[in-house]
């Protein structure tokens, strides 16, 4: 669900004292809304909470939220009785940033289960300000910033291989923590980049990124850059700037959007992102098949999980697939 200045302008008119509400999402039977409190037209997003709901646990949960200065999450009981949990903003430098956080929110509590909502629109809102917390003043570190380059290289690769704009932005799911940067029907991607040296060893971050269990077909790429400030590489803003003037539907487009918002480019620190520049040196793609070194959730012993472990690049060489293939090993999988 995407969210702009326009859905909060009518809110924005409404009145002059009060609160004014936009139910979202008509057919779905929590109580969602769009809401501006008046007269310091204070953004919010609300969910009303029904008789049985048992605030308990939802409060025990607020309270163990990170503090942090833009956001305030409360449970309240206005006038005509009704417990709502409120999501306002308080820092307008934070208003875009708001857009996307609500627009993800309300999505989530829209699908969950009858009795999750509130708990469920708690824990999206830690996620976001956990993120929030990370990043700081200082933005995206360098690993990070570096693996989005990466990821947006290989949303282009596909892009270019002919893949609809629709699909293959959807298929990006690295900002949404997926266990692969890329997934599709019958395919998935898993993307690492690196600078300096050629590695001898990529990290791998869980037992089931480069587990195929119902991927399809798997592939892991490496993206090999050279990384300075200066020079004439590509930046992370240009190279969002390029795909984004490149996706012609306004669809893929807006969603585009807000993963970079997810992947942590937040609205209000673009300027952190104008250095380093990246040069592309090279590029490997293998398939993930067979005896390809790696853990899987099957080899592990009961109690067993969360393993990160990594692997070395020699001896890949017969799992190799031309990166110039891409195109050919989308439509093996089937996708359109």
């Amino acid at each position: 669900m995407r969210l702009t200045a326009k859905d909060w302008e009518e809110l924005g008119r409404a009145a002059s004292a009060g609160t004014a509400r936009r139910r979202l999402f008509p057919a779905c039977p929590h109580d969602v809304f769009l809401a501006v409190r008046h007269p310091h037209g204070i953004r919010m997003l609300t969910l009303g909470l029904s008789p049985a709901t048992v605030v308990h646990p939802v409060h025990r949960r607020i309270d163990r939220l990170p503090r942090t200065s833009g956001l305030d999450l409360r449970l309240v009981t206005p006038s005509d009785g009704a417990r709502e949990l409120q999501l306002g903003l308080t820092d307008t430098s934070l208003l875009d940033v708001f857009n996307v956080l609500v627009g993800d929110v309300a999505a989530a509590v829209a699908e969950a289960p009858p009795g999750a909502s509130a708990l469920c629109l708690v824990e999206r809102v830690d996620r976001w300000i956990r993120m929030l917390r990370v990043l700081g003043a200082d933005g995206l570190s360098e690993e990070r910033r570096r693996g989005v380059f990466g990821e947006l290289h290989m949303l282009q690769q596909l892009l270019a291989a002919g893949v609809e704009e629709h699909v293959a932005v959807a298929a990006w799911t690295g900002p949404e923590d997926a266990h692969q940067d890329f997934q599709m029907s019958g395919l998935a991607i898993e993307v690492k980049t690196s600078a300096g040296r050629q590695p001898g060893a990529l990290p791998i971050a869980s037992e089931r990124q480069l587990d195929a269990t119902g991927c399809g077909r798997l592939l892991l790429g490496h993206l090999l850059v050279d990384e300075r400030r200066g020079g004439d590489g590509t930046s992370l803003n240009e190279k969002v700037a390029v795909i984004s003037e490149a996706l012609m539907q306004a669809g893929p487009r807006g969603r585009f959007d807000e993963l970079v918002v997810r992947a942590g480019r937040l609205p209000h620190q673009v300027h952190l992102y104008d250095e380093p520049r990246y040069t592309v040196r090279t590029e490997t793609l293998w398939q993930v098949e067979g005896d390809f070194p790696r853990v899987t959730e099957a080899e592990l012993r009961p109690g067993v999980g969360s393993c990160t472990y990594r692997i070395s690049t020699a001896g890949l060489e017969r799992f190799a697939v031309a990166p110039e293939t891409l195109g050919d090993l989308v439509k093996g999988a089937g996708i359109e």
